[in-house]
Protein backbone atom coordinates (compact mmCIF):
# COMPACT_ATOMS: atom_id res chain seq x y z
CA UNK A 1 0.00 0.00 0.00
CA UNK A 2 1.63 3.23 -0.89
CA UNK A 3 1.71 6.31 1.18
CA UNK A 4 -1.25 8.09 -0.41
CA UNK A 5 -3.82 5.21 -0.16
CA UNK A 6 -5.58 5.32 2.94
CA UNK A 7 -6.77 2.00 4.10
CA UNK A 8 -10.84 2.54 4.94
CA UNK A 9 -12.33 1.05 8.41
CA UNK A 10 -14.14 -1.93 7.51
CA UNK A 11 -17.05 -3.36 9.68
CA UNK A 12 -17.36 -7.29 9.48
CA UNK A 13 -20.20 -8.88 11.02
CA UNK A 14 -20.29 -12.18 13.05
CA UNK A 15 -23.36 -13.82 13.50
CA UNK A 16 -23.69 -16.93 15.93
CA UNK A 17 -26.36 -19.43 14.04
CA UNK A 18 -27.55 -21.10 17.13
CA UNK A 19 -25.72 -24.37 16.38
CA UNK A 20 -22.38 -23.50 16.76
CA UNK A 21 -21.38 -22.15 14.24
CA UNK A 22 -20.60 -18.71 12.91
CA UNK A 23 -22.24 -16.89 9.58
CA UNK A 24 -19.12 -13.90 8.78
CA UNK A 25 -20.27 -10.56 6.35
CA UNK A 26 -19.33 -7.58 5.49
CA UNK A 27 -21.52 -4.58 5.11
CA UNK A 28 -22.36 -3.63 1.29
CA UNK A 29 -21.96 -0.16 1.91
CA UNK A 30 -20.32 2.93 3.92
CA UNK A 31 -24.02 3.91 5.12
CA UNK A 32 -24.88 0.54 6.47
CA UNK A 33 -21.13 -0.12 7.52
CA UNK A 34 -21.89 3.47 9.99
CA UNK A 35 -25.22 2.24 10.74
CA UNK A 36 -23.99 -0.63 12.43
CA UNK A 37 -20.59 0.98 13.54
CA UNK A 38 -23.41 3.18 15.56
CA UNK A 39 -25.68 0.84 16.69
CA UNK A 40 -22.22 -1.05 18.21
CA UNK A 41 -21.07 2.24 20.08
CA UNK A 42 -25.07 3.10 21.36
CA UNK A 43 -25.06 6.28 19.30
CA UNK A 44 -28.98 6.01 18.73
CA UNK A 45 -29.35 9.42 16.97
CA UNK A 46 -27.11 9.35 14.02
CA UNK A 47 -28.28 5.73 13.40
CA UNK A 48 -32.08 6.52 13.17
CA UNK A 49 -31.04 10.17 11.15
CA UNK A 50 -28.99 8.00 8.90
CA UNK A 51 -31.78 4.84 8.46
CA UNK A 52 -34.51 7.68 7.27
CA UNK A 53 -32.27 8.40 4.25
CA UNK A 54 -30.57 4.58 4.04
CA UNK A 55 -32.63 3.77 0.74
CA UNK A 56 -33.64 0.47 1.64
CA UNK A 57 -34.29 0.82 5.24
CA UNK A 58 -36.31 4.36 5.00
CA UNK A 59 -38.94 1.99 3.13
CA UNK A 60 -38.84 -0.03 5.75
CA UNK A 61 -39.56 2.50 8.56
CA UNK A 62 -42.11 4.78 6.72
CA UNK A 63 -43.86 1.43 6.33
CA UNK A 64 -43.37 0.15 10.20
CA UNK A 65 -44.43 3.65 11.00
CA UNK A 66 -47.54 4.45 9.31
CA UNK A 67 -48.33 0.81 10.38
CA UNK A 68 -47.81 2.11 14.19
CA UNK A 69 -49.48 5.69 13.51
CA UNK A 70 -52.66 3.55 12.89
CA UNK A 71 -52.64 1.70 15.33
CA UNK A 72 -52.18 4.45 18.00
CA UNK A 73 -55.26 6.20 16.24
CA UNK A 74 -57.55 3.39 16.37
CA UNK A 75 -56.87 2.84 20.09
CA UNK A 76 -57.69 6.43 20.81
CA UNK A 77 -60.45 6.82 18.99
CA UNK A 78 -62.12 3.90 20.41
CA UNK A 79 -61.23 5.08 23.97
CA UNK A 80 -62.94 7.74 25.80
CA UNK A 81 -61.08 10.41 24.11
CA UNK A 82 -62.18 14.63 24.30
CA UNK A 83 -62.90 14.31 20.41
CA UNK A 84 -66.38 12.25 21.52
CA UNK A 85 -67.24 15.19 22.96
CA UNK A 86 -70.86 16.16 22.37
CA UNK A 87 -73.41 17.85 24.44
CA UNK A 88 -73.18 20.97 25.04
CA UNK A 89 -72.17 21.13 28.70
CA UNK A 90 -68.87 18.65 27.23
CA UNK A 91 -67.79 20.77 24.24
CA UNK A 92 -67.95 24.16 27.06
CA UNK A 93 -65.08 22.41 28.76
CA UNK A 94 -62.91 21.40 25.82
CA UNK A 95 -59.76 22.51 25.81
CA UNK A 96 -56.98 22.44 23.36
CA UNK A 97 -53.97 22.14 26.02
CA UNK A 98 -56.31 19.33 27.48
CA UNK A 99 -56.61 17.42 23.72
CA UNK A 100 -52.62 17.67 23.58
CA UNK A 101 -52.16 16.21 26.91
CA UNK A 102 -54.42 13.53 26.13
CA UNK A 103 -53.14 12.99 22.96
CA UNK A 104 -48.95 13.44 24.23
CA UNK A 105 -50.45 10.49 26.28
CA UNK A 106 -52.21 8.35 24.72
CA UNK A 107 -50.71 8.83 21.22
CA UNK A 108 -47.06 9.36 21.94
CA UNK A 109 -45.91 9.11 18.23
CA UNK A 110 -48.60 10.63 17.14
CA UNK A 111 -48.10 13.98 19.52
CA UNK A 112 -44.04 14.01 18.18
CA UNK A 113 -45.33 14.57 14.59
CA UNK A 114 -47.99 16.67 15.83
CA UNK A 115 -45.11 18.97 17.66
CA UNK A 116 -42.91 18.58 14.48
CA UNK A 117 -45.83 20.17 12.49
CA UNK A 118 -45.84 23.00 14.42
CA UNK A 119 -42.25 24.09 14.61
CA UNK A 120 -42.27 23.95 18.26
CA UNK A 121 -42.61 22.51 21.68
CA UNK A 122 -45.96 21.65 22.87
Amino acid sequence: MSAQEVEKPAVKLVIPTGDGTYSFHSTPDAATANIVKNICNRNRKPVVNAMFVHEELKKELLSSLTKHLAREMTEYTCSQSMLKFSTPSELACFSNRKLVHEIKVFCPVVHVHYRGCMHRSV
